[in-house]
């Protein structure tokens, strides 16, 4: 506001002193809040990523299992986007907590609202979020996202012959 001000200030000096202006004052205006937004977005802009780290816990050693671990997706409260998943290591025993915004920095720090399914199926993992209406598909051994799916409402998810119903 103090710019506008003495913008307006300033053009009004010029016009009395008879001096030829190229900008009328509207366009002065414009100049001054096309100069502060983008200095404002510059300043907004950041070159790190911000990545959350899991919590580890140790749960006692190596689990005996055919499988190598084991996927935990937790709910989070309705309307908060908490849902969040974890992963039990069978061959070291330890447990992660919150392990998809450090496999994947460049997307939301969280899955989404009302995490309320998952499913291991040909490679991927996928995970149904039921309030934040989409299916996000990862990788299964490293939980990196390949994409979502957006569908309303989903809750569960079942494979037959190649294809989700």
């Amino acid at each position: 506001m103090n710019i506008m001000l003495e913008l307006d200030t300033l053009l009004d000096y010029m016009y009395k002193m008879n001096y030829k202006i190229v900008a009328s004052r509207t366009s002065g205006a414009i100049l001054v809040v096309a100069i502060a937004l983008t200095m404002i977005s510059i300043a907004g802009c950041r070159d790190d990523e911000i990545v959350v780290r899991p919590e580890h816990n140790d749960t006692g050693g190596p689990i005996a299992s055919k499988h190598t671990g084991l996927y935990v997706l937790n709910e989070g409260n309705m309307g908060s986007n908490k849902a969040t998943l974890d992963y039990l290591d069978f061959s070291t025993g330890v447990y992660s907590r919150n392990i998809y915004p450090s496999r994947n920095p460049r997307e939301a720090m969280e899955l989404g609202d009302v995490g309320n399914d998952i499913k291991v199926y040909g490679g991927s993992l996928w995970i149904v979020v039921n309030q934040s209406n989409k299916v996000e598909v990862t990788d299964a051994r490293t939980a990196v996202s390949r994409g979502r799916v957006e569908v309303p409402n989903c809750r569960y998810m079942a494979f037959k012959d190649g294809f989700a119903t």
